[in-house]
């Protein structure tokens, strides 16, 4: 083995990369991930039947929107360049029933609030991309992805049934596309939501309405502050209330796998089944696939990125940075924890190097505001001098 000696004698013929790191001139040359821009994300936006301009308890900076407000918020997203938004509708609790009615047809929150955004942009803006959920779970009493039944036998509680559950789907995906989505994106995990709405779409002669398929969508405990502003919790029995005189569920209500959705939701434990939900979810005619969550699934970005390249796939990957996560970057904020731009824009690097074409963040117009606020410092892509290390 070598000896390494100091002084005269020091060996010199190792490899030398600190000098890519020389100044801001050299770094901005070696990158290899391209600073995110407004074409890398796409903005989650709440709409209410409620007018007026509401913050979210467990959302900071993020908002209830009425559809006037939602119009607003919109113009100052497409000032800065944002072109892309994902609409979620948040009804009154005393329209939900067991199926999630209020949300099919074609008068619904979302299509009223998809017209009106198609009115005031569609001309000005023909690049603006409309995207909207679709599930269940914001408009159903019992707060689940789908509609309830009991398993065959009828034994035990309700289940979420999937096979009934896709017409639903189709009715909100049919009804969104007439009032312009541009993209339909169903969330609720349940097999054949890609294949349903393709068909249903193509039926009702909106082919030209594309799918975001939330291909990998994790049984996560990081969604919590989204569930509350959306009022999706899960209950912990079905609609049919019934308890014995102890209080205790009935054998009619729901038991566990109803208090979370862990029996549709992918479990965390589990990568090569995220690639086989990939692979059905382009087989039956997604536009896009999406990883849901993002930071803690990095590993996933990057697998089935390189899943995508390897079949020489041109479907676009999208990761969701959900709201537990924005949360814990927002909070670390607020208490002085974490600079905002540095943090903020590492996080959006490290998606896009893993593989994610575009990223979904509650984050996503801070980042914007920010970037060109440091830009025009000559800072952009500065972490402070602050004995980091």
């Amino acid at each position: 083995m070598r000896q390494i000696q100091y002084g005269a004698d020091l060996m010199t013929d190792f490899v030398r990369l600190r000098p890519r790191r020389r100044d801001a001139r050299t770094r901005e040359h070696w990158a290899e991930t391209p600073e995110p821009g407004p074409q890398n994300f796409i903005l989650p936006l709440f709409v209410t039947e409620q007018p007026g301009r509401r913050e979210i308890s467990g959302l900071k900076d993020v908002w209830h929107l009425g559809i006037d407000e939602l119009l607003e918020e919109v113009e100052r997203a497409l000032a800065r360049g944002l072109r892309h938004f994902l609409l979620f509708g948040v009804v009154p609790e005393h329209s939900k029933d067991a199926c999630g009615s209020v949300a099919q047809s074609d008068e619904s929150l979302v299509p009223r609030a998809l017209r009106a955004l198609k009115a005031r942009f569609g001309v000005a803006h023909p690049d603006l991309c409309l995207i909207s959920d679709i599930c269940l779970c914001g408009y159903t009493d019992h707060g689940h992805c789908g509609v309830l039944a009991r398993p065959a036998g009828g034994r035990g509680g309700h289940e979420v049934d999937n096979d009934a559950t896709l017409p639903h789907y189709v009715a909100m995906a049919v009804a969104h596309a007439r009032a312009g989505a541009d993209m339909v994106a169903p969330s609720g995990m349940m097999d054949g939501q890609v294949l349903a709405l393709r068909q249903g779409l193509d039926a009702a002669g909106l082919g030209e309405c594309r799918i975001l398929a939330y291909s990998a969508k994790y049984a996560s405990g990081l969604y919590g502050p989204f569930r509350e502003a959306l009022g999706s919790v899960p209950k912990e029995r079905d609609e049919c209330g019934e308890q014995d005189e102890h209080g205790v569920d009935s054998d009619v209500c729901a038991g566990a796998e109803l208090r979370h959705r862990k029996s549709y939701q992918m479990d965390p434990r589990n990568g090569d089944e995220a690639l086989s939900e990939i692979e059905a979810d382009l087989a039956e005619g997604a536009d896009a696939v999406m990883i849901k969550p993002a930071m803690t699934y990095l590993d996933i970005v990057q697998r089935v990125a390189d899943l995508l390249h390897r079949c020489g796939s041109e479907v676009p990957l999208v990761a969701y940075h959900v709201s537990g996560e924005y949360m814990m970057w927002r909070g670390a904020v607020e208490a002085g924890t974490l600079e905002e731009w540095p943090s903020l824009r590492e996080i959006c690097i490290a998606l896009r190097r893993a593989g994610a074409r575009q990223i979904i963040s509650y984050a996503a117009l801070r980042y914007l505001e920010l970037q060109e606020e440091y830009s025009r410092t000559g800072t952009r892509g500065a972490i402070h001098e602050n004995g980091d290390n």
